[in-house]
């Protein structure tokens, strides 16, 4: 039996042997097979037009919407930020731009980096808008390598809804500030505003009035109310720098 046992010791041996070089092996295919049949296709972003952009101004060297970080969305009218940038409220731009961006990574035209016309900054493929150093397809729209153009895209991925916005605040009105109109003072020269009434004076957002002083004062651009409430971008308007007032 003992020399049995030694007889078939290099036959168990190189079974092992055979079963461990292999393994490796086999554990590598079953992976890729997963990934390979498993891999699922991103379904394309909507298309999220930024409020107000049909305003923008043009520019004398691009278009509006290309001048901050955007392009035309399908109405033609409100512009949308290019894959990898995100809307800045307070500058009123797309910013931030980031190749690295997973809508960059997912959605870039494959090899569009190599186009001529991108090499030159611009991506003048119908439906598609700079990405990085490619191009990608617009909103709503995926890429077909056969036809080689975007085309609309029917599955689309949801559209994350935004928090509601905080109800706004009641007008602060100031008992007897009608008095002051009547005396010939404004209600900007304490820091107020005319309220809805056209009579009274309300403070300012920020702002809380001292009776001993019969003014608003003790004002905040830290408030609460400041924060929540402020116009986006106000602070670049031309007259609220130069003038001082808030006149859209």
């Amino acid at each position: 039996m003992e020399l049995l046992g030694l007889l078939l010791l290099p036959c168990f041996l190189g079974l092992l042997t055979t079963v461990a070089s292999e393994r490796p092996h086999l554990l590598q295919r079953a992976s890729f097979l997963h990934l390979d049949g498993g891999t699922e296709v991103p379904k394309v972003p909507r298309a999220v037009p930024i409020p107000g952009s049909q305003t923008w101004p043009s520019d004398e060297s691009s278009d509006r919407c290309t001048a901050r970080n955007a392009y035309t969305c399908g109405d033609g009218q409100h512009c949308c930020c290019m894959f990898g940038c995100s809307y800045d409220l307070e500058k009123d731009n797309c910013t931030a731009c980031d190749a690295a961006d997973p809508l960059v990574r997912q959605f870039h035209i494959p090899s569009s980096h190599l186009w001529k016309e991108r090499a030159e900054g611009i991506c003048s493929a119908e439906f598609a808008h700079r990405c990085g150093a490619a191009c990608c397809c617009n909103a709503n729209f995926r890429w077909n390598m056969e036809t080689r153009h975007c085309e609309a895209a029917e599955d689309l991925a949801m559209v994350i809804e935004t928090l509601p916005a905080p109800p706004v605040p009641p007008e602060d009105v100031v008992p007897g500030s009608q008095t002051w109109t009547a005396a010939g003072i404004s209600c900007e020269s304490r820091n107020a505003y005319s309220c809805s009434d056209g009579q009274h004076c309300c403070c300012r957002f920020g702002c809380v009035f001292n009776p001993e002083k019969d003014s608003c004062s003790a004002c905040s651009a830290d408030s609460p109310q400041v924060k929540s409430f402020h116009i986006p971008s106000s602070h670049l308007w031309a007259e609220r720098i130069k003038e001082g007032t808030c006149e859209p």
